[in-house]
């Protein structure tokens, strides 16, 4: 009765996981939803990339959000220019630790102490004479930029003082100041065909798994 019962659920289980797996990827990458923006005064519409999960934009002063690109139209009589949104990269552990599912942080002020795997931030790197003992600026990864090198690194909250070993700044640590980004909405065609590609293995061993568990019975 038993092998019954689990022969019925074994199918069910490798479906479910291969779904959890595949949905898991699609939704911790994904960028924020475009929006359509016209500005009134100037009879001007764009496209706006909203940045994502470590890049919060807003639309510049004058202009209003009309909804998503792919459900509205220009008026008639709006010129189509480049939307140039008002961007801020998030400055927490999340958007500079190396590897993460965003796009790059405000990671200029991250140090790292190797010894304890331990990351911080500071106030601003470019004001500090020195650093505690055993921390040293974060090294610049090509394309991450100075990041924490690791997940298993633990994060200390709040801003670590220069100079002042194993003392922190128990404040909220602000976003960096705002600037204009001409960005436009990125191509998630490789992101895309990757978590397919993922999913299409995840499924091909699920069914080797299940041949050698069918063989077996």
């Amino acid at each position: 009765m038993l092998n019954k019962t689990m022969d019925n659920l074994y199918p069910k289980i490798i479906i479910t996981l291969c779904i959890a797996v595949i949905c898991s990827n699609l939704t911790s990458a994904a960028p924020a939803m475009p929006v359509l923006g016209i500005n009134d005064e100037t009879m001007e519409c764009a496209e706006f990339f909203m940045g994502d999960e470590c890049l919060r934009c807003e639309l510049p002063e004058g202009w209003v959000d009309i909804g998503n690109p792919y459900d509205n139209e220009c008026p008639e009589g709006y010129a189509k220019v480049q939307g140039e949104a008002i961007c801020k990269p998030l400055k927490n552990d999340f958007c500079c630790t190396v590897s993460h599912s965003g796009l790059n942080g405000n990671c200029e002020d991250v140090i790292v102490n190797d010894a304890e795997k331990k990351c911080a931030f500071v106030e601003d790197i470019t004001e500090c004479d020195s650093l505690p003992p055993g921390w040293t600026r974060a090294e610049e990864d090509e394309f991450w930029g100075r990041v924490c090198p690791s997940w298993e690194y633990g994060w200390l909250d709040g801003y670590l003082e220069c100079g002042n070993p194993g003392t922190t700044i128990p404040t909220t640590i602000p976003d960096n100041q705002e600037t204009t980004i001409p960005i436009s909405p990125p191509d998630d065609q490789e992101d895309t065909t990757q978590i397919l590609l993922a999913g299409a293995v995840l499924v091909f061993l699920s069914l080797i798994v299940w041949g050698i568990y069918a063989k077996s019975k």
